[in-house]
């Protein structure tokens, strides 16, 4: 990389600021949470910025994850695959519009509640996730989930400890 970042002039623009412990701390500081994955299922990442707060950019990749966590009231900002110019223009956007992607960050919050297990394991008409069974739950039988991409965070997050030792 740095031998790169020589080749292509940009020794005063790029920084490798190497190992860092502290790294709440640089997340809680970043100005943007930028994704530009191909391919993305549900993004535990992306979760995470939106619940810090921190105004978040991502591929519409196929699987929809992004999609479906950033078109929720503004939540973020979403480009196209291969649109390095539109992903470009959306993160010179955040700089330049600190109020709007502040605000677009404090929007994004929402999947704090949103995807809390207390939350989506409740039965609810036009929820979720339709009636189950504890025991259900316990086994690893999520086929009662009625949005795929959420049964998938339930996979993916081995959330049936939370839910057995809750």
């Amino acid at each position: 990389l740095e031998k790169l970042i020589l080749d292509l002039g940009l020794e005063n623009i790029v920084e490798l600021p190497g190992e860092d412990r502290d790294v709440l701390n640089k997340i809680n500081n970043a100005a943007a949470f930028i994704m530009s994955s191909d391919y993305e299922g549900m993004p535990n990442a992306l979760m995470e910025a939106m619940a810090m707060g921190i105004p978040c950019i991502a591929t519409d990749c196929p699987c929809g994850g992004s999609k479906y966590l950033l078109t929720r009231d503004n939540s973020g900002i979403l480009v196209g695959m291969n649109d390095s110019a539109g992903l470009a223009e959306q993160m010179v956007y955040i700089i330049e519009h600190e109020t709007d992607a502040q605000e677009m960050g404090k929007r994004a919050q929402y999947v704090k509640e949103e995807m809390h297990p207390d939350k989506i394991i409740i039965s609810s008409p036009g929820g979720l996730v339709a009636d189950m069974t504890k025991e259900d739950y316990i086994k690893g039988n999520y086929s009662f989930l009625r949005n795929p991409i959420i049964a998938n965070v339930f996979r993916r997050l081995n959330i049936i400890e939370a839910f057995a030792t809750g």
